[in-house]
């Protein structure tokens, strides 16, 4: 039987990096639709794969609070929809093993280069991806030409730089400007130096001068820069943290994020790293930044609910549930997702606008492309109730 699984495994990997080569080799044309910014010629960048951490106290002590906190929410949580995420937890046995021994030295040392590993599938990298960076070059390209690519449409959308008109005026030019240049300009206009965290072992980055960017790096920082204004807001689904942290940074005084626990994990080591003494964990005294279990909705009411990148990949029934909470709780839902219902194995994604109607008590404010992310809607709402 052990024989069986470890020749299963390996062609299943065998598979998986015969389907990234074709891909990486023949079907780059299609790959590149994905660009926002047109272009002749490659942009010249500079990127890397960021070299290994190596855990050190203050890090086994973050991953003791996490795994208590993990320990405390799965005593009553229960997923009753199998969805996307369900999915991905089968894929995330190493990481599930880890929590399981509770073991914090070992869990410390995993989760500082977690983007090569099991636990980030689905939110930032994984270590599917990173086998993927680590085999082709031509996918690190694409991997690092992304980021240059949200880095020009981050400075296009706050307005550091024009946009392209293909009707009239220069057009294909922006993806070319100096991407140390856009980083001061943007840096200048928003108020804030928005150098990232340098904590993200394992992951692919574009070099802009002395910071390292990914593109979910870009990404966060034009949400927390439009969110900015607001008090007290509570995100569903947080991913690995980036929006809650630039969030805070832009003056957020009060944050929850609501997540899966397992996902709390990485949500909550990145943001005790980056955001230390300010953030607070289930079952501990709530601080500015709270990361909390989904299954525990908190009583209070918030001025906004953000939910990015996420509602369409989790149950209807489970997005209803949140819907219902929001008009309750929350002055105003911000949702950011695409719209297009892929199918997945299982399941296809949910419409966000769609469920919404049929859900009602829900006033659309605005709806608009979202500046960031080809194929993505930013829609506002008030709540009616």
């Amino acid at each position: 039987m052990e024989s069986n699984k470890i020749i299963k495994k390996y062609l299943s990997g065998l598979k998986r990096k015969t389907t990234s080569f074709f891909n990486d080799t023949l079907f780059t044309k299609r790959r590149n639709e994905i660009f926002i910014h047109q272009f002749k010629k490659q942009p010249s960048l500079e990127y890397l794969l960021v070299p290994d951490f190596i855990a050190d106290e203050i890090d086994i002590y973050y991953s003791e609070r996490l795994l208590s906190a993990y320990h405390r929410a799965i005593k009553d949580y229960r997923n009753l929809e199998n969805d996307l995420w369900s999915a991905n937890s089968k894929a995330q046995a190493k990481f599930f093993n880890l929590l399981k021994d509770n073991n914090p030295k070992k869990l410390a040392q995993y989760l500082c280069n977690m983007n090569k590993e099991d636990a980030t599938i689905g939110t930032v990298q994984g270590n599917y991806e990173y086998e993927r960076l680590i085999i082709s070059a031509s996918y690190r390209k694409f991997i690092a030409t992304m980021a240059k690519d949200k880095l020009v449409c981050l400075a296009e959308a706050i307005g550091v730089l024009p946009i392209e008109n293909p009707e009239q005026g220069y057009y294909g030019q922006n993806i070319y400007e100096n991407s140390e240049t856009l980083f001061n300009a943007i840096s200048a206009k928003i108020g804030y130096d928005i150098t990232p965290p340098a904590i993200d072992g394992g992951l692919l980055k574009l070099k802009v001068g002395n910071a390292l960017f990914n593109e979910r790096d870009c990404n966060a920082i034009y949400t927390g820069y439009i969110i900015k204004d607001t008090k007290k807001i509570c995100e569903i689904g947080g991913g690995s943290g980036r929006v809650c942290f630039w969030g805070s940074k832009f003056g957020i005084q009060d944050y929850t994020i609501l997540d899966l626990p397992h996902i709390n994990i990485i949500q909550g080591f990145y943001l005790l790293k980056s955001m230390k003494e300010t953030v607070s964990l289930y079952g501990e005294s709530d601080k500015q930044i709270k990361v909390l279990p989904c299954h525990h909705l908190p009583i209070d009411k918030f001025d906004l609910v953000l939910n990015q990148d996420s509602f369409p990949e989790i149950g209807e029934n489970t997005v209803i549930e949140y819907l219902n909470w929001i008009k309750k709780h929350s002055v105003e839902f911000l949702s950011i997702n695409h719209e297009s219902k892929p199918p997945y194995i299982g399941g296809n994604h949910i419409n966000v606008s769609e469920l919404i109607e049929q859900v009602g008590g829900f006033n659309r404010v605005y709806r608009n492309l979202y500046w960031i992310r080809k194929g993505y809607t930013i829609e506002r709402y008030h709540s009616i109730i």
